[in-house]
């Protein structure tokens, strides 16, 4: 995103990281030039509830629960390598 600091004009531009655009179409006409400036895009920022990644946990926890059953089936059953 750029800026004139001579007349109202923004743009979004997108180009190379290593290009640094300083003229804006409008005023380089007029003679004015090096009027641009970059403008910082929005920083996106990410907060955490304090429920986040609970439904995860607690699938984690049952499907813990369950595989123990399951071995404790399997063993009862005498199946080898299980314990």
């Amino acid at each position: 995103m750029y800026k004139c600091t001579n007349c109202p004009e923004v743009r979004e531009e997108f180009h190379s990281i290593k290009i640094i655009l300083t003229d804006c179409g409008d005023c380089i006409t007029n003679g004015v030039s090096g009027s641009l400036q970059r403008v910082p895009s929005q920083i996106l920022t990410i907060t955490s509830k304090s429920g986040d990644g609970k439904l995860v946990r607690d699938y984690i926890k049952d499907t813990k629960e369950d595989v123990k059953e399951y071995k404790k089936e399997l063993a009862s059953k005498g199946v080898p390598g299980v314990k």
